[in-house]
């Protein structure tokens, strides 16, 4: 129910608000039952664009050990909300199966916001030699809090997330040293992912 605001600052975030409009309205006038979610951000295997999303860049650098890839600087105490793609799909599901739900909109997503220097002693936790140094403080692109709100989700549906940011943290470095010829950006990559 918070008001969204009209700037635009991508194709992405222009797509996602007027399809929800539109799908509103296409609702209200045939009767179909339409429910919008808005997905956060998440991150995990096969995810391809890693250069977005620092918990990605910090642990490919982890595994690889070559650097943080082409993305904006790293700042220490910059936060972001990173939801594991498992807990994506449950959340996604529980909308789908979801009997009597009361709301057009769900958010689904995780419910906590993680600071880099956070993400990082996730690592340490797999891989205790790692070490980086990110710039300090906060950068210029920092939103703090970015996490969504998924109060309504879990009281209509049960849905919560089962991964903190050590279990994805964990799970994804096991799958990157498994998948040695993953990378950031899917380059090279073998269109099926069934490969996989």
């Amino acid at each position: 129910d918070m008001f969204l605001s009209m700037e635009i600052r991508s194709a992405t975030e222009t797509s996602k608000k007027v399809w929800e409009i539109l799908g509103y309205h296409y609702a209200d006038r045939t009767g179909f039952d339409v429910v919008n979610m808005r997905i956060g951000s998440i991150w995990g295997p096969l995810f391809w664009h890693g250069g977005i999303f620092p918990v990605v860049r910090l642990c490919y650098a982890a595994v690889r050990g070559q650097g943080t890839g082409d993305g904006p600087e790293l700042f220490e105490e910059d936060e972001s909300a990173p939801c594991y793609v498992k807990d994506c799909a449950a959340g996604i599901e529980a909308v789908q199966m979801g009997q009597d739900l009361k709301f057009r909109t769900y958010n689904v997503s995780t419910d906590q916001s993680v600071t880099n220097r956070r993400i990082i002693q996730a690592i340490q936790k797999v891989i205790p030699d790692f070490d980086i140094e990110l710039s300090p403080g906060t950068g210029p692109r920092n939103r703090p809090t970015p996490h969504f709100d998924i109060t309504r989700i879990r009281q209509d549906t049960g849905f919560a997330p089962q991964y903190d940011i050590d279990g994805a943290v964990a799970e994804y470095i096991d799958w990157l040293r498994t998948h040695p010829d993953e990378t950031m950006t899917g380059e090279g990559q073998h269109p099926n992912a069934d490969n996989h």
